[in-house]
């Protein structure tokens, strides 16, 4: 399995521990610390008199290059994901190597997952609020009757024969290797079981919404100009302006929360997302006339995004 880790010296102990807990315990883990400049080292090390680890230290080049690194290490037909910051329950390995090894007709498998925090906020399940269902296919994803959880388990050689992550992507490259995969005929398969626990913390790449929205419109892009010809890519185009007009918001709303209440709105009201929502137009109009409430009001739009 591949483990990516930058700055996260904090919890990369926890995510290693849970390898160590798999009820299958015939693996190698792939640590790349992707240049970190905290403690991620020193964390990583006393799991290095385990066999089963290795650690390869690189520049910082973001996510999908630091996985790609880690993939060009893989001896095994499988490669699984973790990242550095999250936890593998005790039978994710498991369950979803007999998976994907029992059904030749799969390239990855995919499961369910519940987010936590260090603090008070309530767990959800990523199926809560994005479907899950089997086959997992380009229209059935593009259409939104199933989602990936992007921890999977997938054939090794598959993941390479696409290229692996996309490195010009430093967001979104997860949703990149779906629509890629997919749109290259593979099929997913499904364990409707809640085998991670995400961390949902602040700073994380997947909290900066405008930068995570940014991506996926460029991701939906290349997914349209592939896909030219099919009936998916009309949809993948769709896909794409709806994550323009998102990241165009969350923009907005950034500048809103930093004090820049007016021009954040300016943003908001020109991305078009919530022209036609009665509830997000008194919002909007309670916020300009009273910009001071700005931030509080929209800090409680954004903890709605829990696997946002």
């Amino acid at each position: 399995m591949i483990v990516p880790a930058y700055n996260v010296a904090p919890y990369i102990g926890e995510a290693l521990a849970s390898l160590q807990a798999q009820t299958l315990a015939d693996f190698e883990a792939i640590v790349v610390d992707d240049g970190s400049t905290d403690a991620t080292a020193a964390a990583i090390a006393p799991f290095l008199s385990d066999v089963r680890f290795r650690l390869i230290q690189t520049e910082n080049s973001g996510l999908a290059a630091t996985r790609n690194r880690g993939l060009a290490e893989v001896r095994t037909e499988f490669v699984a994901m973790l990242d550095g910051d999250d936890r593998y329950r005790p039978d994710y390995l498991g369950v979803m190597l007999a998976r994907i090894a029992n059904d030749p007709g799969i390239a990855f498998v995919t499961c369910d997952a519940e987010s936590f925090t260090t603090g008070s906020d309530p767990a959800e399940r990523f199926s809560s609020r994005y479907a899950q269902a089997e086959p997992v296919t380009i229209a059935g994803f593009l259409s939104g009757r199933t989602h990936v959880f992007g921890l999977c388990t997938l054939r090794t050689a598959t993941l390479r024969s696409v290229g692996g992550y996309d490195p010009a992507l430093r967001a979104a490259e997860d949703l990149d290797l779906w629509l890629r995969l997919l749109g290259a005929g593979h099929i997913g398969g499904l364990v409707p079981q809640v085998l991670v626990d995400y961390r949902r913390r602040p700073g994380s790449l997947s909290d900066d919404r405008a930068k995570l929205t940014t991506a996926s419109a460029r991701a939906y892009d290349k997914a349209s100009i592939a896909l030219s010809g099919r009936p998916e890519a009309a949809i993948a185009a769709r896909m794409r302006d709806d994550a323009a007009a998102t990241a165009l918001f969350e923009s907005g709303v950034d500048l809103a929360l930093t004090g820049q209440a007016r021009q954040g709105i300016k943003l908001m009201r020109t991305s078009g997302l919530k022209s036609g929502n009665r509830k997000w137009q008194a919002i909007f109009a309670i916020i300009s006339l009273l910009p001071p409430l700005a931030p509080h009001a929209l800090t409680l739009y954004r903890r709605g995004n829990q696997f946002a």
